[in-house]
C-alpha cells in the first residue's frame, strides 16, 4: 500500500505538468472487472488519451513522454466519495452532533479551510479523485478548497460543493443553548420556513458558487414538502441537484415527492419507497458503517460522519 500512494503521488504531479507514459503490471478494466497485463497509459495535460497494450502506448506516445513504469502494481479508476464532510472533524468517542458543535466554536473558517486542504490530500492518496462534499463547511468553506485546488494551490481531488445545507428553522439537531444557537447556525446552515425562502436560500448558494444544493429532511427535522418543492425547482432551473438528508421514513417519502436527486442514508426506507426511487430515478447514498463505530446521545444516534465510502449507483 506504501508502494501504491507513493506511485499516485508522482502519477498526479507529472500528469499535470507534461505529457506522460505510465507502464502499469495490471490495469483494471471496469466494462467487464477483468484485469489486462503490461498496459499503457498515456496522459497529455492531465487527461488521459490512450490506453491499451504497453508497446502499442508507447509506439504512439512522443518521444519526450515522461515513463512511470509502476512494476507489478495494478491501476484502476479512480475512486469516488459521493458523501464527505472535509472540513469537519469528529474526535474518536464523539458523536456527530457534539463534534460539529466543537469544530464549529473551536476552529475559525481559516483552520477550517486549512483542515479540509489536508483531509483532501488524504483522499487523493488514499486513491480519491472526485469528492462531493455534502455540508459543514463553515460557509463556503468547500468552495474556497474546491477553487484552490482546481487552481493548483493544494493538492486535492475534484470538489463538487454545496456549501451551507438548506434546514428547518433551527438547523439540524445541535444541542446547544437558544443564547448562541443562532451564531452557529449561520456557520452551517440556510434555513427556510416556507417556498419564498426556500427558493432564497438555493440563490444564496449559488451566489458563492455552489456545485450542488443540500437540505435537511427528516421526520423531526424536515422542510415541508411545498418549500422542498421550491427548493429543488429553483436548483433545477439553474441546471444543479438537489441531495437530502433523510434517514427516517416519512422523510425519505417527502425527499421522494419533491424530486430530489439523491437521497443520503435512507435508512429506514421501504421496499415500496426503493421501487418509487427507483421508478423516479432518485439515487440512494447510503451510509453504511460497522454499529460499534455509531455513538449515541439520549434520543439520538449520530448516523453522519467526516468521511464515507459509498456506491452513487446503489
Amino acid at each position: 500500500m506504501h508502494r501504491l500512494t507513493i506511485a499516485l503521488l508522482v502519477f498526479s504531479s507529472h500528469a499535470l505538468s507534461q505529457t506522460t507514459l505510465v507502464k502499469a503490471g495490471r490495469l483494471l478494466d471496469t466494462a467487464d472487472g477483468s484485469y489486462r497485463t503490461n498496459q499503457g497509459i498515456l496522459i497529455d495535460g492531465g487527461i488521459i488519451q490512450q490506453v491499451g497494450p504497453y508497446d502499442a502506448v508507447r509506439t504512439a506516445a512522443p518521444k519526450s513522454a515522461a515513463l512511470i513504469d509502476l512494476g507489478g502494481l495494478t491501476v484502476l479508476p479512480g475512486l469516488i466519495d459521493c458523501h464527505a464532510h472535509l472540513l469537519t472533524a469528529l474526535p474518536d468517542k464523539m458523536n456527530g452532533a457534539d463534534g460539529l458543535i466543537l469544530t464549529i466554536a473551536k476552529l475559525t473558517p481559516s483552520k477550517r479551510a486549512l483542515l479540509g486542504a489536508q483531509m483532501a490530500k488524504e483522499d487523493l492518496e488514499a486513491g480519491f479523485t472526485i469528492v462531493r462534499n455534502v455540508g459543514h463547511s463553515g460557509i463556503d468553506g468547500d468552495v474556497a478548497l474546491r477553487d484552490a485546488i482546481n487552481n493548483r494551490w493544494v493538492p486535492g481531488p475534484r470538489i463538487l460543493a454545496t456549501a451551507r445545507k438548506i434546514a428547518p428553522h433551527g438547523g439540524q439537531a445541535l444541542p446547544v443553548e437558544p443564547a448562541v444557537l443562532d451564531a452557529l447556525l449561520k456557520q452551517e446552515y440556510l434555513t427556510a420556513s416556507n417556498p419564498d425562502e426556500g427558493r432564497r436560500a438555493v440563490l444564496e448558494n449559488m451566489r458563492v458558487g455552489v456545485d450542488w444544493i443540500k437540505v435537511v429532511v427528516d421526520e423531526w427535522r424536515t422542510l415541508t414538502l411545498d418549500t422542498l418543492k421550491a427548493v429543488v425547482e429553483e436548483a433545477h432551473r439553474s441546471g444543479l441537484k438537489v441531495a437530502a438528508h433523510a434517514t427516517s421514513k416519512l422523510g425519505i417519502q417527502v425527499a421522494i415527492d419533491s424530486g430530489v436527486d439523491s437521497i443520503e442514508h435512507g435508512d429506514d426506507a421501504t421496499e415500496q419507497q426503493f421501487q418509487e426511487m427507483r421508478a423516479k430515478g432518485n439515487y440512494l447514498v447510503p451510509t453504511l458503517w460497522p454499529a460499534e463505530l455509531a455513538v449515541r446521545w439520549p434520543g439520538l444516534v449520530a448516523v453522519d460522519a467526516p468521511r464515507r465510502l459509498v456506491n452513487m449507483d446503489a
